[in-house]
C-alpha cells in the first residue's frame, strides 16, 4: 500500500475506529474506579466488623505498620519502573516496522497494531495505579491511615494515570499522526 493510499484510508477512517480506541482507554479508567470501589467496600466492611479478621484467624490480628511502609515503598518502586517501561513496551508492540507491515493490509490493520501498543501501556500503568489505591485503602483499616497519613502519596499513581489517560485520549488526528510517523521511521 502506498503512502497516498494509506493517507486516503486514514482520511476516510470511520469514527467508530477512533471511538473504539477511546472507549478502551476510558474503560481502563472505569475499571480502576471499580477496583477502588471494591477495595473501599472491603475496607468499610472490615472497619464496621472489627472482630471479623480476629474471629476467622483464631486470635487477634494486629496491623503492623511496617507492612504498610513496605507496600508503600513497593508501590513507589513499581511506579518509577512501570511508567517508563510502559512506554517502551508500547513502542515495541507497535514498532514502526510492525505498523509498516500491518499497513500493507490497510489502515485498519495498522490501527490495530497501534491500538495494541496503547493497550499494553495503559494496562501496565493501570496495574500500578490500582496497587497504589489498594495501599491507601489498606492504610484506612482500623485507623492506621490516621497514624500514617503519608500513605496518601500512594494515590499519586492513580491520579497520574487518570489525568494522563484522559489528556492523551486518541483522536483521529493523533492516530493518523502516529501511523504516518511510524511509517516514516520504518
Amino acid at each position: 500500500m502506498t503512502a497516498e493510499e494509506l493517507e486516503r484510508d486514514l482520511q476516510s477512517l470511520p469514527p467508530e475506529e477512533v471511538r473504539t480506541t477511546r472507549l478502551i482507554a476510558i474503560s481502563l479508567c472505569i475499571s480502576l474506579c471499580i477496583g477502588l470501589t471494591l477495595f473501599g467496600l472491603m475496607d468499610l466492611f472490615l472497619v464496621a466488623n472489627p472482630g471479623y479478621l480476629a474471629s476467622n484467624s483464631g486470635g487477634s490480628v494486629p496491623f503492623d505498620p511496617k507492612l504498610l511502609i513496605l507496600l508503600s515503598a513497593l508501590t513507589a518502586v513499581l511506579f518509577a519502573l512501570a511508567w517508563p517501561l510502559s512506554f517502551v513496551l508500547s513502542g515495541v508492540v507497535a514498532s514502526p516496522a510492525k505498523v509498516r507491515l500491518a499497513s500493507e493490509n490497510g489502515v485498519r490493520s495498522a490501527l490495530g497494531v497501534r491500538r495494541s501498543g496503547l493497550l499494553v501501556g495503559w494496562a501496565l500503568r493501570e496495574g500500578v495505579a490500582l496497587m497504589g489505591l489498594a495501599v491507601c485503602l489498606l492504610g484506612g483499616l482500623g485507623g492506621t491511615f490516621a497514624e500514617h497519613p503519608w500513605v496518601a502519596i500512594d494515590a499519586v499513581p492513580a491520579l497520574v494515570f487518570v489525568i494522563h489517560t484522559l489528556l492523551t485520549l486518541p483522536t483521529k488526528q493523533t492516530l493518523r499522526h502516529d501511523i504516518l510517523a511510524a511509517l516514516e521511521r520504518a
